[in-house]
């Protein structure tokens, strides 16, 4: 392969291949075809994501997962239940201590009762109750009591349906009897009093996990006589989201092995991070809540308990982050410390050391951790023992091989010793590592971006010069010759431009005119095209500095030139700077990294650029490698020949390069395989891409190969590693397991750049790496045989853990066994103080190597190749320096070696690749006959192997982009791209008009945030719902809690609708047997606990029952002693069997402190009106006494923003008729403070999550405006998110609401659909039309429900979202419209010009039969019907389909056919 066909096949591969294929396939191996088994796995830097891959391991963890999902979900049904009184028909509380110390004679309680929430009916489904308080349980009340001693018996009526919420006792009555009062108590239950009792109740109870454990402690007994103490067992709010939050954390888990178990290892392995850090925030934030309580063991226990596993999670995250390897050991990390923990919280609960007696607590979880981290921690030790029992063969082999060479050559070999030794010591403090060219110093062109913006402010030219970017035009390859630019001649000369580019341009730069002619030359210089642009031309001229625009002469000239031929790499540098690159951070790049002298900068990323380096260097090093094998003695492998049975080296012969076995380039899967395993996929690390092994008959012959390489100026050593020493401190059975990292081959390895090769400099990979293997004969040929390659394998893929883990060894061997890892006696240095060597990398530098693996670890804690160190150059059985060896010891460079004059010598002037002239070419560049490829073909001058014709222009163009692709600079269309479709780059975007975005770009909101009317929009919308949270916390800060409404003395609830739609003159009677309302503690008076903590205080009897209630005419009065307030009423249905139909189906509550006066009942009666029911309004006049509206069957919440709480518009009553319970007799309760975590849910939380949207999106976006900032998510990314979980929220809230009879649950349905369409179209293209679909979706809902509500389209609900939407269309449209008329105006004038000439031309007989022949041939061919706007990839014939392949083959001559 020639130099031309080199870069031809490189321009290929940058062309037909997309950008980062192969970085692609190293983020994710399996594309490649690479499986990942478990050995693999655990061995791996990327543990967690290998072991993803591997089937079984998805297919048992989701079986595990669903059981520990399974296992949450009842675990979180049975924390619910616990802490409740059971349901038995006879209940005994019994006294264990009184207040005096004495013993218990007494119960010590006056009584004890059982609370339920709302007193327990349930027959009131799909009446809207609002939120309930614990009260007296009616099935509970009427039993007979007994007492016996200390114990007093409740017999109920009979066996209640369902559990008791919580109990209460009532301490005992008179004065003085406050010692007797009981303050330890059990509560039993039992259905048959002569059986067994069970404990349901206690003084005293600790929550242990999902357990509630009665301790019978003392209890805080008022000393207030007569009054009741609640006691309360349940789980508070804080247990409770514990648990949930523990159920979310395993669903999340499942996500994690369902993804893995589909093959998407990626999406797993962030999943589980993500779950590690999810668990972080959500037992923070459960600590958080467990010290908000007001139980004390929660503040004290739990809160510590929460914050205790969130800072665990937090810690295993970053130690899996930091090092996968750890992983089982972080899993057992996770068991010990949860075990502790349950150990700490029950000793502080009860005392006593952790046992299961009470509960098993987080056993499971501990188990899980444990079993997994010891099954990886098993499995690792059965691989390990199986790698060291099968390397120990090829292992004695080696030394076997080692101490003859030992024996015959001992004194070489410490020469070799201290030869290495003087080599490191010169290449310390060097990065052995890939790194990218950087400019050496500030050069000419730091200052562009300055000067451009200089330009720009004192410039008047017309030409446009955009942000960063050259708009220039490259005109087709082969156009500019002869009929393309025939005429284009200008003053200076034909091809000849002055510096300024046109009129007025100025003296002209030295050597920026060349003579030309119209036509082509057959050398390929192209003569100047005119460039529309030549005051852009002009100033980039002027922005280059002049030492770089002197040489440069395509930024010296005012017209578009081609490249050249022998121009120099300006030539390319100018070319692609100006008609590929086009930005001026772009060019400044191109020109620092280009330059002959430069430094080494950032490590290399992408594996594309390295295997671009790679390729392009690999000639110009196997040059010096071939160089030095024939100087010195050395010699490849030979291809296995038939019969063979031991591997065979020769010399290197010219014309038989293909009888040898070479290095080459590493195979893309080995490099992928060995970065997984060894570099945690660091690219920067892989130092043997390009790679070759010359092996020694003798030691001195390496000697001497290697001194000369370490003496070569055009050679730089970045990194040493030997093997070669003269004692076995290898052999199995060493004293500090230093053996296990040894596989037995001796080598020296070289790694080295080839910093003064020419052809290295030419095309810029003069930085890349490239490893030389220097390896004895005797040694090469165990390491070559099949079993030893096998155990190879094995044992560098667990080489890295065993490195890892011998510390660890060497200092328990030390702890325990009393036995010093120090200085050997013997004199010798131990393993542990020499510099870990690699001798893996000797078999896989071989071609068909694919067995890569990890290395050890160094002092840095990286991962290193290297295991066995170099012998100490003070060994006492090396000869000492002096006499001849130490004569022949000294490093010899190229210089000192060959003398002048030499045959060899000019090969190592090391030529670039591919040149004609080169007198050792590298075997790329020879056929499979041996002779030059290319040789005797047409085009010899500037043909190929093939023999097609390369101008010099092309082959300096071909240059340039391999200089790019090595440079990491070839894939920046690409890079920008992928910042475009994230969201991070919008310069595009900045010359749009607003509107225009909406309708041309396929991510318009992305666009859009770039521009401030969108800004200001979102930002409009985000402040409201904000302040509409805001608002809606206040009012249920104010409102949820106490009185609703002003005292009154007199109620009244009046019946307009009846079941059997009876309405007017038609209703005789409410249609109820009682009517009262509610006071704080939101029960009936008969079930409110009087002198409760929390309830009614020591308010008296006569304020919650009524002095006077009963029916007149169509209402149902209750009048009070005093006023009083209220959150809400009851009534009672029918008492008579068949009154059904006179069941209230819509009333309205009336409220007064007026006087009535009802005299013979006929103000009472309801009116003749029909549909008077539809007209209730807020105040009415009835009987003498004005009356204010404070309730109605159905209602709703204002979330309006409100600057203060106001009772008369928070709540909007409903003109919505409701069903009562058909059941006689039957107790209905409606509370008008909302269900607390509904109400948040649907008001609060959705409002600051669609709020938290656009307002940090538009911070985000205004932030993405600075350079460099990138790590932040994108815009729309946020606004997205935000909608997503307000969608959540509403739909979550809607199902509460259905459960609670919420009438309005269809209207929270349609705004949770609306909320999602609006999040799964916001970055559309489509966007302008799902505005508008939702738009029409929420007018429609919500108009439909309010008719359906209150008879009217208009309230209670309002579209704000539908406004929303229909607003932002409209000034879109509008602008649009604007826009579109503004540029109609600028066209008219040349849309009239081109119809003249169109007129003109077709007023021409010829003219027109020349277009109609033209519509004919485009009809002909095809192209009509074929559609040609996409660009497609090159396809072999054989792989299309086989009607696309028949429809290629039919438009192909027969010839070409048969041919294909």
């Amino acid at each position: 392969m020639g130099r031309r066909d080199k870069l031809a096949l490189h321009a290929q591969s940058v062309t037909l291949l997309p950008a980062l294929a192969l970085d692609r396939i190293r983020k994710d191996p399996p594309s490649l075809g690479l499986t990942s088994g478990l050995s693999h796995a655990l061995f791996s830097c990327m543990p967690v994501e290998n072991l993803f891959r591997v089937a079984w391991v998805g297919r048992i963890g989701i079986c595990v997962i669903l059981l520990f999902v399974v296992l949450g979900l009842l675990s979180t049904e049975q924390a619910g239940r616990e802490g409740r009184v059971g349901a038995f028909k006879h209940y005994r509380l019994t006294s264990l201590e009184q207040r005096d110390g004495l013993p218990p004679s007494t119960p010590g309680v006056a009584k004890f009762g059982l609370l339920r929430y709302g007193e327990g009916d349930t027959a009131n489904t799909g009446v809207q109750q609002g939120g309930l308080k614990p009260c007296k349980a009616g099935d509970a009340e009427g039993g007979t009591w007994e007492v016996h001693g200390a114990a007093m018996t409740l017999t109920l009526r009979e066996r209640p349906a369902g559990d008791f919420a919580m109990w209460f006792i009532e301490t005992l009555g008179g004065e003085g009897t406050e010692g007797g009062d009981s303050v330890r108590f059990k509560l039993e239950g039992a259905d048959d009093p002569e059986g067994a009792w069970s404990v349901v109740g206690s003084s005293a109870s600790v929550q242990y996990y999902v357990k509630t454990v009665h301790t019978h402690g003392v209890a805080p007994t008022p000393l207030e006589r007569g009054a009741v103490l609640r006691i309360d067992a349940t789980k508070g709010f804080a247990q409770m989201y514990y648990h949930v939050q523990a159920l979310l954390i395993y669903l999340c888990w499942l996500f994690v092995v369902g993804a893995a178990m589909f093959g998407k290892a990626l999406v797993a392995r962030r999943g589980l991070f993500t779950t590690f850090k999810l668990q972080f925030m959500t037992r923070a934030i459960g600590g958080i809540l467990f010290l908000q309580s007001g139980v004390e063991e929660d503040r004290q226990i739990h809160a510590l308990r929460a914050f205790s596993t969130s800072a665990l999670s937090l810690v295993s995250f970053v130690l899996i982050q930091w090092r996968e390897e750890l992983l089982e050991v972080v899993f057992f990390w996770i068991g010990v410390c949860v075990t502790c923990i349950q150990a700490w919280t029950h000793w502080r609960l009860f005392g006593e050391p952790l046992s299961f007696r009470k509960g098993l607590g987080s056993l499971s979880y501990s188990v899980f951790f444990f079993f997994i981290s010891l099954t990886m921690m098993l499995a690792r030790v059965f691989v390990l023992r199986k790698v060291i029992k099968n390397t120990r063969k090829s292992k004695r082999q080696f030394d076997a091989a080692w101490e003859g060479v030992v024996a015959r050559e001992r004194n070489e070999v410490c020469r070799v010793a201290r030869l290495v030794g003087r080599i490191k010591e010169s290449t310390a403090g060097k990065k052995a590592l890939q790194l990218n060219r950087s400019a050496k110093e500030q050069g000419p062109g730091v200052g562009i971006r300055r000067r451009l913006r200089s330009l720009r402010r004192v410039s008047t030219a017309t030409d446009t010069l955009q942000s960063g970017s050259l708009r220039l035009e490259m005109p087709p390859w082969g156009v500019a010759g002869e009929d393309a630019v025939k005429g284009e001649a200008r003053e200076g000369g034909v091809g000849c431009a002055s510096d300024g580019g046109g009129a007025g341009g100025g003296e002209a730069e030295p050597g920026s005119c060349r003579a030309g002619t119209g036509g082509g030359p057959p050398d390929g210089s192209m003569i100047g095209v005119t460039d529309s642009s030549t005051s852009l031309r002009t100033a980039m001229s002027s922005l280059l500095p002049n030492p770089w625009r002197s040489s440069n002469p395509f930024l010296t000239s005012g017209r578009r030139v081609l490249p050249v031929a022998g121009a120099g790499i300006e030539s390319w540098e100018g070319y692609l700077a100006q008609n590929l690159l086009q930005r001026l951070g772009l060019i400044e790049t191109l020109r620092s990294r280009s330059q002959p002298e430069f430094s080494l900068g950032q490590p290399v990323e992408t594996l594309d650029q390295l295997y671009s380096q790679a390729f392009l260097v690999q000639d110009d090093f196997f040059e010096v490698v071939a160089s030095l094998a024939r100087l010195f003695g050395g010699k490849f492998r030979l291809r296995p020949t038939e019969g063979a049975r031991r591997v065979e080296f020769g010399e290197w012969e010219e014309g038989e390069s293909g009888k040898f076995l070479l290095g080459g380039v590493k195979r893309v899967k080995s490099s992928i395989t060995k970065l997984d395993r060894a570099y945690n996929r660091d690219v920067s690390r892989l130092l043997d891409v390009c790679r070759e092994t010359i092996y020694f008959d003798t030691v001195d012959q390496l000697r001497r190969c290697l001194a000369a390489i370490s003496e070569n100026p055009r050679l730089e050593i970045v990194r040493l590693k030997s093997t070669m020493e003269a004692e076995q401190d290898t052999r199995e059975g060493g004293y500090d397991g230093g053996w296990l990292l040894a596989s037995g081959m001796r080598f020296v390895g070289v790694y080295v750049r080839l910093r003064g090769v020419e052809g290295a400099k030419r095309l810029c990979v003069d930085s890349h790496v490239c490893e030389l293997l220097l390896v004895l004969t005797d040694v090469g040929r165990i390491a070559h045989a099949p079993h030893t390659r096998e155990a190879y394998c094995d044992w560098r893929m667990c080489k890295r853990v065993i490195a890892f883990l011998l510390p660890f060894y060497r200092s328990a061997r030390q702890l325990f066994c009393n036995q010093g890892v120090g200085r050997r006696t013997d004199g010798a240095a131990g393993p542990a103080e020499r510099e870990r060597g690699g001798n893996g990398e000797a078999l896989a530098g071989e071609k068909g190597g694919n067995c890569e693996a990890s290395g050890g670890i160094d002092e840095s804690g990286r991962s290193t190749a290297s295991n066995v160190s170099p012998l100490n150059s003070s060994h006492s059985e090396c000869q000492p320096e002096g006499g001849a060896a130490a004569a022949e010891d000294g490093p010899r460079g190229v210089e000192s070696v060959f003398e002048a004059g030499s045959s060899v010598r000019p090969t190592l002037q090391i030529v670039s690749v591919g040149n004609e002239n080169s007198a050792h070419p590298s075997p790329a560049n020879l056929n499979s006959s041996g002779q030059r490829a290319g040789a005797g073909l047409p085009g010899a001058r500037g043909g190929g192997s093939v023999g097609s014709y390369v101008s010099g222009e092309m082959e300096t163009l071909l240059e340039g982009i391999s200089c790019m692709s090595a440079l990491g600079l070839c894939d920046f269309l690409d890079h920008r791209w992928e910042e475009v479709q994230r969201g991070h780059d919008q310069r595009s975007s900045t010359s749009s008009s607003f509107s225009g975005i909406f309708f041309s770009t396929q991510r318009p909101m992305t666009s859009a945030l770039q521009k401030w009317p969108m800004r200001v929009i979102l930002i409009g919308i985000g402040v409201f719902y904000l302040l509409r949270g805001v608002s809606n916390t206040l009012q249920y800060a104010s409102l949820s809690d106490g009185e609703v409404f002003p005292p009154y003395r007199h109620y009244r609830l009046q019946t307009v609708l009846t079941r059997d739609r009876s309405e007017g003159n038609g209703i005789t009677s409410p249609g109820i047997s009682v009517f009262g309302v509610l006071d704080d503690s939101r029960c009936t008076p008969e079930a409110s606990l009087m002198g409760a903590a929390g309830g009614a205080g020591n308010r008296s009897a006569e304020l919650l029952v009524p002095s006077f209630s009963g029916p007149a005419g169509s209402s149902f009065l209750a009048t009070y002693p005093y006023p009083r307030p209220m959150t809400g009423w009851y009534l009672r249905t029918g008492s008579q069997q068949g009154s059904e139909g006179q069941d209230p189906a819509y009333f309205t509550v009336w409220a007064s402190n007026d006087d009535f006066e009802i005299g013979d009942g006929s103000c009472a009666a309801a009116a003749g009106e029909q549909d008077r029911w539809l007209d209730v309004a807020d105040e009415e006049s009835w009987c003498g006494a004005d009356w204010k509206r404070v309730g109605a069957p159905a209602w709703s919440f204002a979330t309006g923003i409100r600057l203060e709480a106001n009772a008369d518009s928070w709540w909007r009553f409903l003109r919505y008729p409701v069903e009562l319970t058909s059941e006689r007799a039957a107790l209905v309760k409606f509370v008008l403070q909302p269900v607390g975590g509904t109400y948040f849910t649907r008001n609060i939380f959705c409002a600051f999550l669609i709020s938290s949207g656009p307002i940090t999106g538009v911070f985000v976006s205004w932030l993405s405006t600075f350079r460099g900032v990138r790590t932040l998510p994108t815009a729309v990314l946020l606004v997205r998110a935000s909608l997503f979980a307000a969608a959540i929220c509403y739909f979550s809230a809607a199902c509460l609401s259905h459960l609670e009879g919420d009438p309005m649950t269809p209207v929270h349905v349609c705004k949770s659909i609306l909320i999602l369409i609006l999040a799964l179209a916001t970055d559309s293209r489509w966007l302008m039309i799902w505005l508008c679909v939702a738009f029409a979706l929420d007018m429609v809902s919500v108009c439909s429900m309010n008719w359906v509500l209150n008879r009217t389209i208009f309230s209670p609900y309002v579209p704000v979202a539908g406004y929303f939407c229909a607003g932002i269309v409209a000034i879109i449209c509008v602008m649009r419209a604007k826009a579109l008329l503004e540029t109609m105006k600028l066209l008219k004038q040349d849309q009239s010009q081109y119809d003249r000439l169109w007129k003109t031309l077709c007023s021409n007989e010829d003219n027109v039969a020349g277009i109609e022949h033209l519509g004919k041939v485009v009809r002909m061919i095809g192209l009509d019907e074929i559609d040609y706007c996409r660009q497609h990839n090159r396809m072999l014939a054989s792989k299309l389909t086989p009607p696309l392949r028949a429809k290629f083959l039919s438009q192909m001559t027969p010839d070409q056919a048969k041919q294909l």
